[in-house]
């Protein structure tokens, strides 16, 4: 390891220090007196060593010196390995954590415990990319406690999460209206796994999502689409409202209909 470059640790005559080890402290105080910026060059190596490995129980004995960090590197590097030990130890002792991304480090690596513990000390779990990072994580735990902790899944957000089938359970944190929306790209994209995971394990409530919805089915998808739908969904009693044979037979009649059928039936 080079010269320490994050960590500066002042060992001043007045410290007092506490080694719980008599013969360490003589050694400690003879050196001191002889060459302090040795010791605390050592202590600097010490520390830094530390924070790069986690090792807690050295930081609380250099504690007892004043320690100040030079760079957010060690900050970072604690919460990119996931390590929360070293992360409540800055925090304990009063280091700023006050960087903005902390946050999308820690759900980027994959470190669930980190992340809950950032957000439990005022970190913001609003940001849209938060998800698609730990999606990119593949950490389907954290993917979830997001998708429970944080804001209702956006359209774009959702459309990304919707095409990897081991995310498609986020729909369930997907506003009514979004869902709509991306029953209709299913339908028009022909995905059959997202449209029956949306239909049949999600609700349509709203009269207005069942109209949007049926009329899609009536006017903007083709027989094969159509054909789809009767084998699949319309057997599922969540999907009466919009999936009865009846319906779907009709609108397969409409559109063998020659146009001048479909005038007469109008006028």
């Amino acid at each position: 390891m080079g010269a320490p470059q994050n960590v500066e640790v002042m060992c001043s005559l007045e410290n007092e220090f506490s080694t719980r080890n008599d013969a360490i402290e003589c050694n400690l105080r003879e050196f001191r007196s002889m060459n302090p910026a040795f010791v605390e060059g050592c202590l600097r190596c010490m520390a830094e060593v530390a924070f790069h490995r986690g090792h807690v129980s050295i930081l609380e004995w250099i504690g007892q010196f004043d320690i100040k960090l030079l760079s957010t590197v060690p900050i970072h590097r604690a919460v990119a390995r996931g390590d929360l030990g070293v992360v409540k130890w800055l925090h304990q002792n009063c280091f700023e954590m006050f960087e903005r991304d902390l946050l999308q480090v820690a759900v980027r690596n994959g470190h669930i415990e980190v992340t809950c513990w950032l957000s439990e000390h005022g970190y913001d779990l609003n940001a849209p990319d938060l998800v698609l990072l730990a999606a990119e994580s593949k950490i389907v735990t954290l993917v979830r406690w997001l998708l429970e902790n944080g804001p209702m899944l956006d359209l774009p957000t959702a459309a990304t999460l919707a095409r990897t089938s081991e995310y498609v359970e986020a729909m369930w944190w997907v506003s009514e209206p979004v869902r709509v929306q991306l029953v209709l790209e299913a339908m028009q994209n022909e995905n059959h796994n997202l449209l029956w995971w949306l239909l049949t394990r999600t609700s349509f409530e709203e009269k207005a999502s069942q109209m949007t919805i049926s009329s899609a089915i009536a006017h903007d998808i083709g027989s094969s689409m159509r054909e789809w739908l009767l084998e699949n969904i319309d057997s599922d009693e969540v999907c009466q409202w919009c999936f009865s044979r009846k319906k779907i037979a009709l609108w397969d009649q409409d559109d063998t209909s020659s146009p001048s059928a479909k005038r007469a039936r109008q006028s």
